[in-house]
């Protein structure tokens, strides 16, 4: 049976850093959303699993804080959606538009 310890690595001002352990993936997580909810984004938080007694260290995707970081942005600021035609080749002009 796969051995897994669960820690996250927080780097205080990408300088200093800190190691906290936890028994599950889940507050691991939890714990990096608190910390980046509270902290901002100053501090660099790296995800490391001890596999078997073997190190292996991740970053959190770009994503994955994106409610943390933009829970206050109003959403009517925003616009996602882009018109663009999508040729089947270089040489059709006219291509039918999509929206993406």
């Amino acid at each position: 049976m796969t051995e897994i310890d669960h820690y996250l690595v927080i780097i205080y001002g990408d300088i200093e850093p800190e190691l906290h352990g936890f028994e599950t993936r889940e507050q691991r997580d939890s714990a990096a959303i608190n910390h980046r909810s509270s902290n901002g984004d100053e501090d660099g938080l790296f995800k490391l699993d001890i596999v078997d007694g073997l190190p292996l260290m991740t970053t959190y995707s770009n994503g994955f804080f994106w409610d943390v970081e933009n829970e206050y942005d109003d959403p009517s600021e925003y616009e996602f959606a882009y018109l663009v035609k999508c040729p089947k080749n270089d040489g059709d002009t006219n291509a039918p538009e999509k929206r993406i």
